[in-house]
């Protein structure tokens, strides 16, 4: 990003402070992640109000901040705007059309991150590509990857998440896609989005608002795929697992260094665990062919896949294997990630799993329908944590015989007994939403077990 304050002022539609040519490299809501040339965005949040640091911002290099009052600014020269995630997204929006490249908007109740990160995998074959940063998916992520993009990038893939009605509207109107992928509709964020079929209206507008010369990429046989093909005005195309589709595999096989499967008559091979990750490689592939990348060269980039930790990434700890799936957690993630856990040989498999967030008033129906579901998977051990797994440990203890269940409400009463629990040889499958904080279990296994 190149460009002046005052030009920022005008994306923004604010009202400019200071001297105007000012040049401006990049933009951050973070007053510690500012750098030399940056703007400050101060937001307002429900715990710290960003407005409050622009001091900071502007001595780890910031040249000018964008603030609801003049007089947060001090000795800064700055943009004045209402309301600071709208003037944001203003400013990201006009700036994503003074470029002449394609964009991917990517949504959906799993997968959107891993699919994201396989497109861009390909994409990066022709050049730089502009990419979500990290877990950047909401109102004020969104707008941040679009304003982090290379100067030389060539193409732009965002993923876009949503938790209330509306949101996945917002997010398509500033980004503006060309390429509009859905990658599954299943039980995640029911707490405002109430149902599936309200997650799957959700989701869909991101399709309504492609171009004429857009295509939507979305699954051919869902409970749900009518209620997106309403949305969608542009082509379309769709992908499924071994069901003749536009894109479809086959000769699938599952083995611990990833997946291996034919598409479009190429064979491919990618490290990635999980059937339910051939589908999100699907949508890529099919994404990338619209945009000029064929399926060999597909193929080739993906040969050169590297896993994102936290996703169903195994790693050898000592004498354990651990698949660190912490990143988040839905039922339908859960499902799939119990799926690898069992398929994978190993002397004992065991579970340690977190609460599921964001359920609303299904919370406790799914979470008991997810325990029964596991018990009955092949697990051998099931560690439930925290609170609201009560009664998920409750149907996983009446759902199996065989399969042994402990429950411990908090972390803090787990992570001591873990060393007591835990044997040499055992799979062990760590997953939660982020709320639960997962990523604590995968740390002290690494602590415990490290140097065995």
């Amino acid at each position: 990003m190149q460009t002046t304050l005052g030009q920022c002022a005008v994306w923004a539609e604010g009202k400019l402070i200071g001297d105007g040519d000012i040049t401006i490299t990049s933009v951050s809501a973070d007053s510690r992640l500012c750098q030399p040339g940056s703007l400050f965005v101060g937001i307002s949040g429900p715990n710290h109000d960003g407005n409050n640091f622009v001091k900071a911002a502007g001595k780890s290099g910031a040249k000018a901040a964008m603030v609801r009052e003049e007089k947060f600014l001090g000795k800064l020269p700055g943009i004045v705007v209402e309301d600071g995630i709208a003037a944001l997204g203003r400013l990201a929006h006009n700036f994503r059309n003074t470029l002449e490249i394609p964009w991917v908007g990517i949504t959906g109740s799993n997968g959107k991150t891993t699919t994201r990160e396989i497109l861009a995998c390909i994409l990066r074959t022709n050049g730089p590509v502009a990419c979500s940063i990290r877990n950047y998916n909401n109102n004020i992520g969104v707008p941040l990857s679009i304003l982090a993009m290379p100067d030389n990038a060539w193409a732009g893939v965002i993923e876009m998440g949503t938790s209330a009605p509306g949101e996945i509207e917002n997010l398509a109107r500033i980004l503006e896609p060309t390429v509009g992928i859905v990658t599954a509709i299943g039980t995640a964020h029911l707490e405002k989005l109430l149902s599936p079929e309200g997650v799957a209206k959700e989701k869909g507008s991101l399709f309504s608002l492609l171009p004429r010369e857009g295509v939507a990429i979305y699954p051919a046989r869902t409970p749900y795929s009518e209620l997106l093909a309403e949305r969608v005005k542009c082509n379309h195309l769709l992908f499924a697992l071994e069901e003749p589709s536009d894109i479809f595999a086959e000769d699938i096989e599952s083995v611990e260094e990833g997946v291996r499967f034919k598409a479009w008559g190429v064979n491919f091979q990618i490290p990635l665990l999980g059937r339910h990750n051939i589908s999100n490689a699907l949508a890529a592939i099919a994404a990338a062919d619209w945009l000029g990348i064929n399926a060999e060269k597909a193929a080739e980039a993906l040969r050169q896949y590297e896993v994102v930790p936290g996703r169903l990434f195994v790693q050898k700890i000592g004498q354990l294997r651990v698949i660190d799936d912490t990143y988040n957690a839905n039922p339908d993630s859960l499902a799939a990630g119990v799926q690898v856990l069992c398929n994978l040989p190993a002397q004992r498999h065991v579970a340690i799993i977190g609460e599921m967030a964001d359920l609303g008033d299904s919370s406790e129906r799914l979470h008991r329908r997810s325990g029964a579901r596991m018990a009955r998977a092949g697990v051998d051990l099931i560690i439930a944590v925290g609170k609201e797994t009560v009664e998920f440990s409750e149907a996983a203890a009446s759902g199996s015989a065989r399969c042994q269940v402990q429950y411990f409400p908090t972390l803090g009463a787990f992570l001591p007994k873990l060393s007591e629990i835990l044997n040499a040889g055992d799979l062990v499958l760590v997953k939660g939403s982020r709320s639960a904080k997962m990523e604590r279990v995968v740390s002290c296994i690494q602590q415990v077990f490290g140097n065995n």
